[in-house]
């Protein structure tokens, strides 16, 4: 094999990865459009916090909801299976939705 040896996709994965105290958020270093951390496996792109949890336990989670409140953060730890019904509600509770985005009014409108 000529070159740099072949990384493994955990070994891959984890070299974008700011990794901090176990308590602490861990932030993602690749590719961030929108905010959300990315990582490409093959010819797909995958959420990185997917990728993290799936590294982490073995399953593959659908919904993730982030403990942190922090969409750059993969640490397993603050990465909690869910449905989206569950995100959703978990959002809303703490009031990190734009309600009237789609109405064209300002978040702040008191109507």
């Amino acid at each position: 094999m000529s070159g740099r040896a072949k990384w493994s996709l955990a070994q891959r994965f984890w070299a974008h990865v700011e990794i901090r105290a176990p308590n602490d958020c861990w932030p993602w270093k690749g590719c961030k459009p929108n905010a959300y951390p990315f990582f490409r496996a093959g010819t797909k792109a995958y959420h990185a916090s997917r990728i993290a949890f799936m590294l982490w336990t073995g399953r593959w989670a659908d919904y993730l909801r982030h403990s942190c409140d922090n969409p750059p953060c993969v640490n397993p730890g603050h990465l909690i299976e869910s449905t989206h019904a569950e995100n959703v509600a978990d959002m809303v509770a703490k009031i990190r939705h734009r309600p009237h985005a789609r109405a064209g009014r300002k978040r702040t409108d008191p109507w």
